[in-house]
């Protein structure tokens, strides 16, 4: 058991795990997630894109979080942590894919030095001429020199350079978030999903009702009827890309449009969809934003929408406690 901020990470399923993998799996999974937790639980004072995307955003929750209200624990469980997984190694697949088309801009880390280059393409040159000098690598790297050292005869090693996303931050209202990529010979910022029956049942139930059949008293998902209709971005990614744009328009970036691409988990089939910025969707998304500064600079609490909900309620719980 590990305790935090007078909470016990929940490794009640491990109890009843069975083999010898899945406990040991599970067990850093869920390690992974509380350290994760505390080293968030400090970024009160932004307001998210995917949160303000949400359908049922609850700027009450969001006041309580900026205002530094103790954040109630977010639950996790080895279902939820493999989702997660899955969807960054679709990141980084398409990602590393788009860095080698040489058009791929935002920021870039070395794997090796940690050297961090902001708001570019790839970064090019050897070892030799790399205008970030050469990759001194960390403790595993041997750079086999001796003193007195002859400059002539030191080895040079070339970064490992690898993509971080588009870093955005408005510069009237505190949201900042990070698109997925962006092409600036395209004008367009890239968000790229993986989409699976979980996220189809929350965010086009319709969808997923249409396309799922009673047989033999079984209901049975057509997945290849789902992906032949998926015709359009979910609701909430159209939301959230628009304000990625939004922040571009700020920021004097160039895009104007954004790429959404998203992967299907059940046949590996992709779609892409194009949409340009949108003032419609984002004014109302921002009025709101305006209310919470200043409700956060009032210390005055916003009311909930929907009369006290599943966001807002757990903030009160905790403070009662």
């Amino acid at each position: 058991m590990t305790k935090n901020d007078k909470r016990f990470a929940d490794y009640s399923a491990l109890k009843v795990a069975t083999g010898i993998v899945l406990p040991e799996v599970k067990k850093i999974l869920l390690d992974r997630k509380r350290i994760e937790a505390e080293r968030s639980s400090h970024r009160t004072h932004i307001i998210y894109p995917s949160e303000m995307a949400k359908t049922e955003w609850c700027p009450r929750a969001t006041y309580y979080r900026m205002a530094g209200y103790t954040e109630p624990p977010s639950k996790s469980s080895f279902t939820l942590e493999n989702v997660f997984s899955e969807g960054n190694r679709i990141h980084t697949k398409w990602q590393t894919w788009l860095a080698q088309t040489g058009k791929l801009w935002g920021d870039w880390r070395c794997s090796r030095c940690a050297v961090y280059v902001k708001d570019s393409l790839k970064p090019e040159g050897s070892a030799f001429n790399s205008p970030y000098g050469a990759c001194v690598g960390t403790d595993w790297v041997d750079l086999k020199f001796t003193l007195p050292i002859d400059p002539t005869k030191m080895e040079k090693y070339e970064h490992d350079w690898q993509y971080k996303e588009v870093t955005l931050r408005s510069t009237t209202l505190p949201v900042s978030g990070h698109a997925d990529g962006a092409l600036t010979e395209h004008n367009c910022l890239i968000e790229l999903k993986s989409l699976g029956i979980g996220s189809l049942r929350f965010e086009a139930p319709k969808l997923l009702e249409e396309n799922t059949h009673l047989i033999n008293g079984k209901k049975v998902i057509d997945i290849d009827g789902i992906w032949k209709n998926f015709h359009r971005p979910l609701s909430s990614h159209l939301r959230q890309g628009n304000i990625y744009l939004w922040m571009c328009k700020e920021m004097g970036l160039p895009f104007d449009r954004i790429s959404f691409v998203y992967e299907f988990k059940s046949n590996q089939q992709s779609k892409e969809f194009v949409v340009p910025y949108s003032e419609d969707i984002v004014v109302p998304l921002l009025e709101t934003s305006e209310m919470i500064k200043a409700a956060v600079a009032d210390k005055a609490v916003p009311d909930c929408p929907y009369g006290g909900c599943s966001s807002c309620k757990p903030y009160e719980r905790k403070k009662e406690e």
